[in-house]
């Protein structure tokens, strides 16, 4: 398949928008899942909903983890998109309410444990391997839902990692996380799941 082939073949495929929630208010104290957005996460927010909105094929629905700072990232594209905004309890992140604040250095080598031994729980209440099974098993109940629109989740890095690396299995999936920002946009086409633009 030529460039120009390829080009167009990659414009007219129905995408998921994987958006990954922008920076929220660490507050080692509280669980993970209530942290909102700083100020500065909002502002960047803003601008991924402006970067969206130059598409093409930009989504027609979007779909957020319950988690606050992925719902408040969420609401803020919706707004400017104007779009409907609905809550999927399994988008959310890996489960691990529990685990106590990791500093830097223990987070990064628990993650990379975490990937490297998916079977296996690492740490929290699902092992790598069941938050891509719950996850992925969401992401195609939506998908069957809308089965003609381009889709917008907003969720979290580590399943978002896991699942975009369990469809295009040249990822290096520790390597993938790094390369995240607060917030992030990954385009998958659908039904292949193949990542467009990394």
């Amino acid at each position: 398949m030529d460039a120009l082939v390829l080009l167009c073949y990659n414009r007219f495929m129905r995408k998921l928008f994987l958006i990954r929630h922008a920076q929220p208010e660490i507050t080692p104290d509280s669980p993970a899942r209530f942290w909102p957005l700083t100020p500065e996460g909002r502002e960047s927010a803003q601008q991924l909903a402006r970067r969206l909105a130059v598409y093409d094929d930009r989504p027609t629905l979007l779909y957020a983890s319950p988690e606050l700072k992925a719902y408040e990232t969420a609401q803020l594209i919706a707004q400017h998109l104007n779009l409907p905004l609905r809550t999927v309890a399994d988008l959310r992140e890996h489960e691990r309410g529990h685990t106590p604040f990791l500093g830097k250095g223990a987070w990064e080598a628990t993650l990379a444990a975490f990937f490297s031994r998916p079977a296996e729980l690492i740490f929290g209440d699902e092992s790598a391997h069941q938050a891509l099974q719950r996850f992925n098993a969401a992401v195609e109940k939506i998908i069957a839902s809308a089965p003609q629109e381009n889709l917008a989740l907003a969720t979290h890095g580590t399943v978002l990692t896991l699942f975009v690396a369990s469809h295009n299995p040249q990822i290096d999936v520790l390597a993938f996380w790094h390369s995240l920002q607060l917030p992030d946009l990954v385009v998958l086409t659908l039904p292949e799941f193949r990542l467009t633009n990394r």
